[in-house]
């Protein structure tokens, strides 16, 4: 007789697991566990490719603040630890509903853990009181008023609520 091991899907349990590998295996253990699954994970792709047009969007028109905030997400959600927390923040998004404010928390907590000049952060570690997260949740809530996010992907701008909207 064979057991297999059940880890409970809590958020906790996956931060656990997520912080005691390599930041490049995350994403492989959460999959292993069962916390994550290939449809989850079609998130940060769809995130990836919305982004390109963006950055080009905002090249244009000369937004240097933009064009930095969606080069640190694109280049932090190449990385398997960033793309396995926002696939695991938001990974109910096919069986229900997710907020604008959940998807726009866990990209900047993504942000937030990649922008950093000296000691790269993993995105679990970020803590609510971090300094920097404010900065990045406005940030994050510009570019998703500003992008056409695909289909029902993502977050729609008309679809953000106002009243969690960031001040400019």
């Amino acid at each position: 007789m064979t057991k297999t091991l059940r880890i409970p899907d809590e958020y906790r349990f996956a931060r656990a697991f997520a912080l005691t590998v390599d930041a490049g295996d995350a994403l492989g253990l959460l999959m292993e566990i069962g916390a994550l699954g290939s449809p989850d994970v079609g998130i940060v792709r769809r995130t990836r490719e919305i982004l390109i047009p963006a950055y080009d969007r905002a090249s244009d028109v000369k937004d240097w603040d933009q064009t930095h905030t969606i080069s640190v997400l694109r280049e932090a959600l190449a990385q398997s630890d960033s793309a396995a927390y926002l696939a695991y923040q938001v990974r109910n998004n096919h069986r229900a509903a997710h907020t604008a404010a959940e998807y726009a928390e866990a990209l900047a907590v993504v942000g937030c853990a990649a922008d950093t000049l000296t000691l790269r952060r993993r995105p679990w570690q970020i803590e609510p009181d971090d300094l920097s997260l404010p900065e990045w949740r406005k940030r994050v809530w510009k570019l998703l008023r500003e992008a056409a996010m695909p289909g029902d992907a993502l977050p729609m701008p008309a679809q953000l609520p106002a009243t969690e909207e960031a001040p400019t």
